[in-house]
Formats: C-alpha cells, sequence, structure tokens
C-alpha cells in the first residue's frame, strides 16, 4: 500500500513537472514569436529608416553637385568676363593711337579672333557708296565666302537688329554656308548705319550675349575710326593752301 502510494505521488510529481514544462515550453514559443514580431516590425523600421536615409543623401548629393557645378561655371564665367574686358581694353588702347581706319579693322580682327578663337566670321562695312558691304576684317577656319554684297542681302542690315539663322529658314543671301548655324548684328552709331558682325556658329551654340557685346565694341571702333578719317580729311583740306 504505501508503494502503491509512492508510486502515485511520483506520477502525480511527473505529470505537474510535465504540465509545468509544456507551459514554460507555450511561453518560450510565444516569447520566441513576440520577439519575431518585434524584431521583424524593428528591421522593417530601421530599412524605412535607411531607405529614407538613402535619398536624403541622394538628394543632398545632387543638391551639392549642382551647387558646384554651378560655382565652376560662374568661375568660369568670371574668368571668361575678365579675359574680355583685358581684351577690350587692350583693343580700346590700340585704337586711340590708330591713324587710318585700315589700321582700326586689322585691330578689330585680332580681338575678334582672341574672344572667338574657335569660330569664323567677319567684320562688314557699309561702303562710301552705301550700296555695297564689304569685309574690313575676316577670321577663322572657314570665312565668309562673299566679301561684297549689295546690302538688302543681308537680313540683319535690313531689319536693323540681330538675325540668328539655326536651321534653313530665313537664311541671309550673303551666305552661302548651308551646313552651320550664324549670326549676323548689326552696326548702328547716331542714326547710321556703318555695317554687320557676322559670326559662324559659335553665338549660337554658347551665348549671343559675347556676340552683342562684340557687336558693340565694334559699332564704337567703327565709328570713331570713319569720324577721326573725316576729321583728317578736313583737317587736310583746311591746310591746302588757299589761292588769293
Amino acid at each position: 500500500m504505501k508503494l502503491r502510494d509512492e508510486i502515485g505521488s511520483l506520477a502525480a510529481a511527473f505529470g505537474s513537472t510535465a504540465a509545468d514544462l509544456k507551459e514554460n515550453q507555450d511561453k518560450l514559443l510565444s516569447y520566441g514569436r513576440e520577439l519575431e514580431a518585434v524584431i521583424s516590425e524593428r528591421t522593417a523600421e530601421l530599412a524605412h529608416e535607411k531607405a529614407n536615409l538613402e535619398i536624403s543623401v541622394a538628394e543632398r548629393t545632387t543638391q551639392l553637385n549642382a551647387a558646384n557645378d554651378e560655382l565652376r561655371n560662374q568661375t568660369a564665367e568670371l574668368s571668361k568676363r575678365n579675359q574680355e574686358i583685358t581684351l577690350f581694353s587692350k583693343m580700346n588702347d590700340f585704337l586711340q593711337t590708330s591713324t587710318t581706319e585700315a589700321e582700326a579693322y586689322s585691330i578689330i580682327s585680332e580681338t575678334v579672333t582672341q574672344l572667338f578663337p574657335e569660330d569664323s566670321g567677319a567684320v562688314f562695312v557699309l561702303s562710301a557708296s552705301r550700296d555695297m558691304l564689304e569685309a574690313a576684317a575676316v577670321w577663322g577656319p572657314l570665312p565668309p565666302a562673299n566679301l561684297i554684297f549689295p546690302p538688302n542681302e543681308c537680313w540683319a542690315q535690313r531689319r536693323g537688329q540681330v538675325h540668328l539663322a539655326i536651321g534653313h529658314e530665313q537664311r541671309c543671301a550673303h551666305v552661302s554656308d548651308d551646313a552651320h548655324m550664324y549670326v549676323c548684328l548689326p552696326l548702328l552709331a547716331q542714326g547710321e548705319t556703318l555695317g554687320i558682325l557676322h559670326i559662324l556658329d559659335g553665338p549660337v551654340k554658347n551665348d549671343q550675349a559675347d556676340a552683342a557685346r562684340m557687336a558693340e565694341k565694334c559699332r564704337l571702333a567703327i565709328y570713331q575710326a570713319k569720324r577721326d578719317g573725316r576729321d583728317r580729311v578736313v583737317m587736310s583740306v583746311q591746310k591746302v593752301p588757299q589761292p588769293s
């Protein structure tokens, strides 16, 4: 009887232990699932934060690259403007001491060549009879084929405003090159037509403002050269002894 009771007690104890083990196992499984859920949720949060961070870094990198590009462009533009100012200053110095229109045109040609080293073009001046535009300065590997032509063959001359030809439409009759873009800028002073500045390709591909500034310098230089020439003629006439 005593043995049976002991066996019963052991069986009860074993059953209780087994129940405790089962309960603990269930708790562990529950904790495991909860932990997996927490880890999964946190992993998703970290992945989301990582993605947002990568997007933020990418956006910031793009902004920095854009800012660097803008800074480089501004630096290049500033350097270009400084070079332009130096060239124009040098041109003005030489023009002040030039004694003939031919010298003035030669100085203009040298300046334009340095300002647009990879381009071609010409400065056309209206003849004394005002019925022809004649090349006073020519530069570049593709100089104009027509070095003299009637004023009505140039749209810029006829309309008194910049004429930009990008395609085949409305090309000036004096331009025989159909393969390149070009720009013609009228040179006007004191209501007087002086001529045109014709440049092939460069200002069309880049910035017409460069050509406009050059046209302004050409206009002033040509006007001054012509005025000085007229003054010299007047002075020469005045020096001729008058018959008594």
